[in-house]
């Protein structure tokens, strides 16, 4: 097989990558890049070198060559020089997408059958490269960083067409859609979650990543669809089962009892002391929606004896005792919270507020499964290959 062939998107996929260029690639980052430019009038108007397409060429195979030899942080600084002349730092969406053509062009000169693994090291430069054009606010390289990682990821999960090629993949696609995680604005996360799924339908960060912003954006039955997939992999994970609750409590009175009893059945011991005080509060809440006071106190009181710290059940047991105009028991209450250091989230907070964790270990598991196709790279470029394959 042609290395033409090999980093050619097939037909949906390559219509998919058009349209993300032309919208993702260019008119939101340069939409982004004039705001940029609006807040600080004196960026962008250095000089810029007019490189050629070989120069271009050249230039990216430098440093891919660095990275063939285990130097990741070298290779960063120099794509960072390559690309800020490459690209420019005026009007840069004038040019990237020549420049990202030039460089694919680079990598399909290198491909054959035998040797899809070396995407894996390129991947993860333009990955981390992300991260630093983010640290460096250059939005816009940022974005075209993010841009190649994922469709140099979907064309190695297509092209490789193996489990671990579309797990690699996946796990990348999501470590991205993390860096951009924040739960107010959850689109662009979520846009890179939903491509990892497609690729490796079994990742459990970009199912709940998916649930969690269709949840924070009220589409409890797309929701639902996310955190049930992730559930049939994992039935015991409880902080997707809290979320599934809440999705069927607040659908409506179909799925309302089978959501409170889910919530019942993770105040188990065994489980999570704040997945636990959530479930004691949303049952106690459901009881006191439901006018059986008495039932929602026994709830809040049985919740402090195994969770005798938690702030949110002693303010929660205060309002209901001075509702029922028990004032004296609500104060004594209140007096007996501690109110820490304020060093660690809340439970509330924490399902409000749903975050990936685990991601340093899962870069660091990619890396060291990308480095393990250094060798090739270096074969390719001529260059000697890394020590201890660059780990």
């Amino acid at each position: 097989m042609q290395g033409r062939q090999l980093l050619a998107p097939g037909a949906d996929t390559r219509q998919r990558l058009s349209r993300r260029r032309r919208l993702g690639g260019l008119w939101v980052p340069a939409a982004l890049w004039l705001c940029v430019q609006a807040a600080a009038p004196g960026i962008g108007h250095g000089a810029r070198l007019n490189l050629s397409p070989n120069e271009i060429q050249s230039g990216y195979r430098e440093v891919l060559s660095i990275l063939a030899t285990g130097d990741r942080e070298g290779a960063l600084e120099a794509l960072f020089e390559f690309e800020i002349v490459a690209v420019g730092e005026k009007q840069p969406w004038k040019r990237v997408e020549d420049f990202w053509r030039l460089k694919l062009r680079t990598l399909r000169e290198m491909l054959d059958s035998e040797s899809l693994d070396l995407l894996k090291p390129v991947i993860m430069l333009h990955h981390d490269a992300n991260r630093m054009y983010r640290e460096e606010e250059r939005i816009f390289l940022a974005s075209h960083s993010r841009i190649m990682a994922t469709e140099l990821a979907e064309i190695y999960a297509d092209r490789a067409d193996t489990s671990a090629a579309r797990e690699f993949s996946g796990w990348v696609m999501t470590s991205l859609g993390a860096m951009l995680w924040h739960p107010s604005s959850v689109v662009s996360s979520a846009d890179l979650f939903y491509q990892a799924q497609r690729v490796d339908p079994a990742n459990p960060i970009a199912l709940m990543g998916l649930g969690a912003a269709y949840e924070r954006n009220a589409d409890y039955g797309k929701a639902m669809e996310y955190f049930s997939r992730l559930l049939v992999l994992d039935p015991g994970d409880s902080e997707a089962s809290l979320h599934m609750a809440m999705c069927q409590i607040r659908s409506g009175e179909v799925l309302r009892e089978q959501g409170l009893a889910t919530l019942k059945s993770l105040q188990r011991p065994e489980g999570a002391s704040w997945v636990r005080s959530v479930a004691y509060q949303e049952v106690a809440r459901a009881q006191f929606a439901d006018e059986d006071l008495e039932t929602a106190e026994a709830t809040l009181r049985e919740g402090l004896e195994v969770l005798p710290e938690d702030q949110q059940l002693s303010v929660q047991l205060a309002l209901l005792l001075d509702g029922k105009r028990r004032p004296q028991e609500a104060l004594e209450l209140v007096g007996r919270i501690d109110p820490g250091n304020g060093q660690r989230a809340s439970p509330r907070l924490r399902y409000d507020v749903w975050e990936p964790t685990g991601m340093k270990d899962i870069r660091a598991r990619l890396w060291k499964d990308a480095a393990a196709a250094l060798p090739l790279l270096a074969e390719k470029l001529n260059v000697p290959a890394p020590e201890g394959r660059g780990q």
